[in-house]
C-alpha cells in the first residue's frame, strides 16, 4: 500500500471580462514528488509504516499537484509519445497510436457537443473491449459530461435501470452485438442519439460510429471544468445485493488514483498511462 499524502493546490477559474469561458492551459502541468518531507497527517508510530518502502524503496512521501481534468491529463501524457502504440485490437489486427487517441476522442467530443451534450449530462458506453471504448471515454469527458460504462454482460432490465438512474443520458454508444438489449428497452427510455459501434449500416433510428464522427473536426470544445467538483464517471455496482447503484467520481477522484499508481510496483510515471478501468491500460513501449 502506498502511504503518501496528496496536496491539491487551489486554482481560480479563468473567465474573461466579457464573461466568456477561456480554456485553461495544462501544457505545463506536472506533479511534484517530495522524497524528503512526510505529510503532517502521517502518524509515524503506525506499525505498517515500517514496511511502506519495502515494495518500492524510492517513493515520494508527498505529492503536490494542481487540479486537472482527467481527459487533459490523458492527452498531456499522450502528447509525449504520439507515435507509440496506444492499443492493439486483435480482431482487426490493428494498432492505434496515442496520436489516434487524441484525434478520435476530439472528433467524438465535437460530435457530442454538436448534439448539445454538456456538463450535467451523461453518456452511456455499452460495449465490449474495443479501441472505441477508450476513444469515446476520453471524448465524453472532453464535453464536460460524465461517462457511464455499462457492463457488456448486463441485459435489458439492468441497462434500462442504469440509464434511468444516470439522469440526463442523452446518448449511448453501443456495440453492434449488444444493440438488441438496448432495442428491447426503447419503450422505457428515450435516447436522443444511439451510436452503434461496429456496423457500417446502422439499424433504423440509430447512427453508425463512423457516420457519427464523419466530417467532424478533430477539435474538442472549450469547456470549463472544475476537477474537484465536476463528475467524470458514474460507475454502477454489480447489483449482487439488489439493483446496481451508481458511484459518482469526480475528475480529481480518478487523478488521485492514477498519480500514485504510476509510481508503485511496475507502474512507472513515464512508462504507463493508466485509465480508471482495467480494460483500458495503455502501454507506451
Amino acid at each position: 500500500m502506498l502511504i503518501t499524502k496528496f496536496i491539491i493546490r487551489n486554482r481560480t477559474k479563468s473567465i474573461s471580462s466579457i464573461g466568456e469561458i477561456k480554456m485553461k492551459d495544462y501544457s505545463n502541468w506536472k506533479a511534484e514528488f517530495d522524497y524528503e518531507n512526510d505529510s503532517p497527517w502521517i502518524e509515524p508510530t503506525r506499525p505498517w509504516l515500517k514496511h511502506k518502502y519495502a515494495a518500492v524503496p524510492k517513493q515520494p512521501k508527498t505529492i503536490k499537484y494542481d487540479p486537472i481534468p482527467l481527459h487533459e491529463f490523458i492527452k498531456l501524457q499522450a502528447r509525449k509519445c504520439l507515435n507509440n502504440v496506444c492499443a492493439y485490437y486483435k480482431p482487426k489486427d490493428k494498432n492505434y497510436t496515442y496520436r489516434d487517441l487524441i484525434y478520435y476522442s476530439d472528433k467524438i467530443a465535437n460530435a457530442l457537443f454538436d448534439l448539445g451534450i454538456s456538463k450535467g449530462d451523461s453518456v452511456g458506453l455499452y460495449t465490449h473491449n474495443t479501441p472505441e471504448f477508450i476513444f469515446c471515454f476520453v471524448g465524453i469527458l472532453s464535453t464536460g459530461a460524465a461517462a457511464v460504462p455499462i457492463n457488456p454482460l448486463l441485459k435489458k432490465s439492468d441497462v434500462v435501470h442504469i440509464t434511468k438512474e444516470s439522469g440526463n443520458m442523452k446518448a449511448i454508444f453501443v456495440h453492434e452485438k449488444l444493440f438488441g438489449e438496448v432495442k428491447k428497452g426503447l419503450d422505457e427510455v428515450d435516447y436522443q442519439k444511439i451510436i452503434v459501434i461496429g456496423k457500417s449500416n446502422a439499424p433504423h433510428g440509430t447512427i453508425s460510429f463512423g457516420d457519427f464522427i464523419k466530417d467532424k473536426a478533430a477539435k474538442a470544445p472549450d469547456v470549463d471544468i472544475d476537477p474537484m467538483e465536476d463528475l467524470a464517471v458514474l460507475l454502477f455496482t454489480g447489483g449482487t445485493m439488489g439493483l446496481p447503484k451508481g458511484v459518482m467520481l469526480t475528475h480529481n477522484n480518478l487523478i488521485s488514483i492514477i498519480v500514485p499508481s504510476s509510481i508503485t510496483g511496475q507502474l512507472y510515471w513515464e512508462k504507463l498511462l493508466r485509465f480508471p478501468f482495467s480494460r483500458c491500460a495503455i502501454h507506451t513501449d
